[in-house]
């Protein structure tokens, strides 16, 4: 199985992209600009293989990128398109749901 390198490369079009593979099944990711100014983020081995992954990655890297660059506004696409992250690992719409029935049956 092939990484999803290229999907990287046309994300940042003006980064020289390298991901390359570690011993314990994740990635480094590394995005060089022109300038030689360079952002290396170890990544999940399922966000190297995986597309849906790999676009959830593509979009918090984006992020990062912006606020490197400080071009990062309060309006910006890329401050509310990503998942919140949760404790359990589950949907936040489904762990909403479980605490709001749990304190619904302590208090009757």
């Amino acid at each position: 199985m092939q990484p999803l390198t290229d999907l990287y490369v046309s994300a940042f079009p003006g980064h020289d992209v390298s991901l390359q593979p570690r011993p314990d099944g994740t990635f480094v990711l590394a995005l060089k600009r022109a300038d030689n100014e360079a952002m290396i983020k170890v990544i999940a081995g399922k966000a190297g293989y995986s597309q849906a992954a790999a676009n959830d990655e593509i979009l918090s890297l984006k992020r990062e990128v912006l606020i490197r660059d400080n071009a990062l506004s309060g309006n910006s696409a890329h401050c509310t398109a990503h998942k919140l992250p949760t404790y359990s690992g589950q949907e936040l719409s489904l762990r909403a749901m479980q605490s709001l029935f749990n304190r619904r049956r302590i208090s009757i």
